[in-house]
C-alpha cells in the first residue's frame, strides 16, 4: 500500500471585482465626453455631460459621474449623438481585485484539498505568474451540467487584467492504495489484466480495474491485492500457466 498525490488544473477568465454601468438620467444629446476608454478614473469624476435642447426651455447640461474608481471600459456614444433616457453611456471596471470562477467535475471536486483563504499559485496564458486565494467551492453542482463552481480571488498585480485566461494547479488529497505502472497493464479481450506470479510458480493474467492516473502509474481499484507479485517488465510472449523459471531474472515485484 502506497500513497500518491495529484494536481487538478483549473482554468477560467479573470473578472473585475465590480462593474459599474452608467446610464443617461434624461434624454438629450452628448454635449461632452470627459474621458476615453482605458483611462483611469476616481469615484465622482465626470464621465459625460448631456445637453437638453427643448424649445422655450433652458437646461444646464447634466453631468454623469463615475460611481466607483477604476478604468473606463466602454463609452457607448460620441459627442453630438442623441441619447435616450436610460441608455447606457459608460462602463467602469474596478480593477483593484479580480475573481475567477471555474467549473469542476464531481470527481475533482471531491478530491480537492482546499483550505479557506488558502494561497493559490496561477499563471496567465501569456506566462505571467499570479498569486491568489481560494474563496470556496459551491456546496452543490449546477444540476444542468453536473459541475461545481470553484471561486478564486486575485488582488491587483502585474499580469492581472480583466478577461485574462488564467490556469491554476490545485493540490488534491493524497490517495492510499495499490499503484501500478500503466505499461504493465495489458488489454486482453476488452479487459485490463496484469501478469502475476501464482503460488505454484507459474504466471497468470488477473483482471484489474484501474482508477485515477498519477503520472505513469494508475490506482488499482480491484484485482491486485497488497502483497501480490506481478511482472515488472513484459516481453509480449507471456502466456497463461508459463513457469516463472522460464522468465528472465528480476522481472517480478
Amino acid at each position: 500500500m502506497e500513497s500518491r498525490s495529484s494536481v487538478v488544473t483549473i482554468a477560467g477568465r479573470l473578472k473585475p471585482a465590480r462593474t459599474a454601468t452608467h446610464s443617461a438620467p434624461a434624454a438629450g444629446y452628448i454635449a461632452e465626453l470627459f474621458v476615453r476608454p482605458g483611462e483611469r478614473v476616481r469615484a465622482g469624476q465626470a464621465l459625460v455631460s448631456i445637453g437638453r435642447d427643448i424649445p422655450g426651455e433652458s437646461y444646464r447640461p447634466l453631468v454623469v459621474s463615475s460611481r466607483i474608481a477604476g478604468v473606463v471600459s466602454t463609452l457607448a456614444l460620441k459627442e453630438g449623438e442623441e441619447v435616450r433616457s436610460g441608455a447606457v453611456l459608460a462602463t467602469v471596471l474596478d480593477d483593484s481585485s479580480f475573481t475567477l470562477e471555474a467549473a469542476v467535475s464531481d470527481k475533482d471536486a471531491g478530491g480537492l484539498a482546499l483550505e479557506p483563504r488558502g494561497n493559490v499559485e496561477a499563471r496567465t496564458a501569456g506566462g505571467a505568474k499570479l498569486r491568489g486565494v481560494a474563496v470556496g467551492l459551491s456546496p452543490e453542482p449546477d444540476y444542468a451540467t453536473g459541475l461545481y463552481a470553484l471561486t478564486l480571488s486575485f488582488q491587483a498585480q502585474p499580469g492581472a487584467v480583466a478577461g485574462a485566461m488564467v490556469f491554476a494547479d490545485l493540490r488534491a488529497y493524497p490517495v492510499r492504495g495499490v499503484f501500478i505502472d500503466k505499461a504493465l497493464v495489458v488489454r486482453r479481450f476488452s479487459r485490463s489484466v496484469v501478469w502475476v506470479l501464482r503460488d505454484d510458480g507459474t504466471i497468470g493474467a488477473v483482471e484489474v480495474t484501474l482508477g485515477r492516473s498519477y503520472g505513469d502509474e494508475a490506482l488499482v481499484l480491484s484485482g491486485l491485492e497488497p502483497g501480490a507479485r506481478y511482472l515488472a517488465a513484459l516481453t509480449g510472449a507471456e502466456r497463461e500457466g508459463m513457469p516463472a523459471l522460464d522468465l528472465p531474472s528480476g522481472r517480478s515485484r
